[in-house]
């Protein structure tokens, strides 16, 4: 194992957007200009050629080290932690931007306890947005990146900011590289088999990423990524059975059902059966904006902004119950991730929404359909 020089090593991982890159760097820059350490900043690049120049030349203008790297993100970072000489890696996203004390915070944090081996901060979305993006801001999606400004001590980090010692992250072998997907829950295994080893990964609220509303403005891009964080979730409870708990029957467990009668009608061929999966969703999104509006001063707003959180919020159960599946189990169905049943108290309100929706959903979608017939 090599010697580790005092200092950070920020990796980042870039495909493209290359003014957000610039604006990183920048704050990078910046950062490094306040403290007295030695900060290196790698950025492993899969750029296409027609523009790995202007890629090239925004990292000799910001001091920044730049590696060619493949198309996968976890493979990127291995690359870059592979390549690293400082005592700390810092992973950030390239759509990103550090805050000015980022690198005293997390050394304030580092020098109090010899024994913290990992450590993150809360990445805030900021800038420009769009009609989507507001009606998104209280999105489940986003609670990672909050989540360290609320916990001591974290069960998994995003790598938008996240920091571990360099000899911990080789030690258990940095990020897995078999799964599918080119990018999308590495992080959170990594973070896993990091307190398996007996570590945990502290929480250091004034270490501030700002990540850019850019890369969240489109929906369907936020659906595939959405879907790819469910299907992840469901193949991380395989893999980490300590951190599973049991969830409540919600909407994977629903949808099976609706899927279940669906195939039952197709065998059948009586096509009002097959038209309850339909009814049920439709329902289900419906009275769950009803139930989250009665409380609320602004109910139609509220409304609006619950439909919008179905749009990108469904597909990560639809991800977790077809993964599963794929996968020959039942796990990311009846179990959710967690560290202990504690945590289930601050998501009850939520969890009995849901509950309320997705039973009365199904209770009115089988008696339309039998109405009917």
């Amino acid at each position: 194992m090599r010697t580790s020089n005092k200092g950070f090593s920020v990796i980042v991982a870039s495909h493209g957007r290359i003014e957000l890159l610039a604006n990183l760097l920048s704050s990078l820059n910046r950062s490094r200009s306040v403290i007295d350490e030695n900060i290196e900043v790698l950025v492993i690049d899969s750029t296409p050629v027609n523009h790995s120049e202007e890629v090239c030349d925004t990292c000799k203008r910001f001091g920044a080290i730049l590696i060619e790297g493949p198309l996968n993100v976890r493979r990127k970072r291995n690359i870059g932690a592979q390549s690293a000489t400082r005592e700390w890696l810092f992973f950030v996203d390239s759509d990103c931007e550090v805050s000015l004390h980022i690198f005293e915070a997390y050394r304030r944090v580092f020098l109090s306890d010899k024994e913290i081996r990992a450590a993150a901060g809360p990445t805030v979305f900021r800038g420009d947005e769009t009609s989507f993006t507001k009606l998104i801001r209280k999105s489940a999606l986003l609670d990672p990146f909050r989540r360290p400004n609320n916990s001591t001590h974290l069960l998994w980090s995003t790598t938008s900011n996240l920091c571990i010692r360099r000899d911990v992250f080789e030690s258990i072998g940095g990020f897995r590289e078999d799964f599918p997907f080119r990018l999308g829950g590495d992080d959170t295994d990594l973070c896993l088999r990091l307190r398996d080893l007996g570590h945990v990964i502290i929480s250091v609220p004034e270490a501030l990423c700002y990540h850019s509303w850019a890369t969240w403005s489109r929906p369907s891009l936020v659906v595939r990524r959405s879907f790819r964080w469910g299907w992840m979730h469901s193949r991380l409870m395989r893999d980490h059975p300590r951190y599973r708990r049991f969830d409540a029957p919600g909407l994977p467990v629903h949808m099976l059902a609706v899927i279940a009668i669906g195939i039952i009608g197709s065998i059948t061929g009586d096509v009002k059966i097959i038209l309850i999966p339909v009814l049920f969703f439709g329902l289900a999104i419906l009275l769950h904006a009803l139930f989250a509006s009665l409380y609320t001063p602004q109910k139609w707003l509220a409304f609006i902004e619950d439909l919008a959180l179905a749009l990108v919020e469904l597909p990560f159960g639809f991800g977790r119950a077809l993964g599963s599946l794929a996968n020959g189990s039942l796990l990311g169905i009846l179990y959710r991730l967690d560290a202990d049943d504690v945590a289930m108290d601050s998501m009850f309100p939520e969890t009995v929404r849901s509950l309320w929706s997705d039973h009365l959903a199904l209770l009115c979608s089988s008696f339309i359909i039998w109405w009917i017939i």
